[in-house]
């Protein structure tokens, strides 16, 4: 992600981060389709209707972890950093899920 992206949602440039994508699985098509509603129903809507980023931290703990819906931030970053994903999943509905170790230096 870029400085300013980073900063806006709290991490510096010295953090370490992994970035997963969750995306909707089944045994068949069927399977898929229904848990794609539900997924685009429940968590994305939710976000964008709260323009939102998910966040869990717990005090004390090294680690946030931040979970965002497809955006053009979330779309420029996967391109840039694994083009050949990014344009496997950018046409269906997925998460993109940060997990980010917190500079604990002071």
């Amino acid at each position: 992600m870029h400085a300013h992206t980073l900063s806006r949602h709290g991490i510096s440039e010295e953090d370490s981060c992994c970035v997963l994508t969750a995306l909707p699985y089944g045994q068949n098509e069927e399977e898929v389709a229904r848990r794609t509603k539900a997924l685009s129903e429940g968590m994305v809507n939710y976000l964008r209707r709260k323009r939102a980023v998910g966040i869990s931290v717990a005090p004390g703990e090294e680690y946030v972890v931040k979970v965002c819906i497809p955006s053009e931030m979330t779309a420029s970053f996967l391109a840039r950093i694994a083009p050949d994903w990014y344009h496997t999943i950018c046409d269906k509905v997925h998460l993109l899920i940060v997990v980010v170790k917190l500079n604990t230096k002071k």
